[in-house]
């Protein structure tokens, strides 16, 4: 049992929003989110702790999208309270497995090009985010990395790219999660019901692509750019120097 309730610190981090009423002593929360199954299995989650839930409504997009939103309501109750009042590093700290896979299939992202994947954590700083990759990295042996979301309008936002070798751990256990829970929908954020990771002697066109996008393009190190595709640095190397694959353009 962690410090904090499971569903108050999704409403807190995810797709959700936690907050005290002027007229209220302890804080309510609303979850949202334009998958159905997902939002089904946040409300189940929310009986299963035994919170008083309101029936599903519908909102239109904030952002100019034409996707119906999904919501639903949660009465007052100091569970939330407690996650209002607490700082978000203290929060972080008592993550979970569990909370990790709902925060990744509210705000994750999986990527074909290189097969990784990324968390959009923006509402966390810079530290907020180091306790973040220390959490992930004592359940999994494997750090994400820091990166920088820079926007067109100046702003910047902090998200963690999940490297090969954390997404060879991580990823058949979300896709658990998704399965033993009806999620079939959120399957494309493990890239699909089919795909399986394999450590392939043969890099593929879009690999040999990216890697030399990352190095002549980006301007990334060797040593970066094997951490974000996890292979060796020798044999991206020799790839980011046409010495092999040099068929590819």
């Amino acid at each position: 049992m962690g410090v904090f309730n499971r569903v108050a610190k999704n409403a807190r981090l995810g797709d959700g929003y936690v907050g005290i009423g002027t007229s209220n002593v302890n804080a309510n929360a609303r979850f949202f989110t334009t998958n159905q199954e997902m939002l089904f299995h946040k409300r189940k989650m929310c009986e299963e702790d035994g919170f008083v839930v309101g029936s599903i409504g519908t909102q239109r997009s904030g952002y100019g999208g034409t996707k119906t939103i999904y919501n639903f309501y949660v009465r007052v109750d100091e569970r939330f309270t407690k996650v209002v009042n607490s700082p978000l590093i203290d929060i972080i700290k008592d993550l979970t497995e569990e909370d990790i896979f709902l925060w990744y299939l509210d705000d994750g992202s999986w990527h074909k090009t290189t097969n990784t994947m990324h968390l959009y954590s923006n509402g966390l700083n810079k530290e907020e985010s180091e306790v973040l990759i220390g959490v992930i990295s004592n359940l999994y042996g494997v750090k994400p990395i820091i990166r920088i979301d820079r926007k067109r309008d100046g702003r910047e936002f902090f998200y963690l790219y999940f490297p090969r070798d954390l997404v060879r751990i991580i990823r058949p256990k979300i896709k658990e999660y998704i399965l033993n829970n009806s999620l079939d929908t959120l399957l494309y954020k493990v890239g699909g019901r089919d795909y399986e990771d394999k450590d392939s002697v043969v890099a593929s066109e879009n690999e040999v692509r990216e890697i030399r996008r990352l190095r002549e393009v980006e301007g990334k190190t060797l040593s970066e750019i094997s951490e974000i595709v996890g292979m060796s640095i020798s044999r991206i190397s020799r790839i980011s120097n046409y010495e092999t694959y040099k068929n590819i353009v």
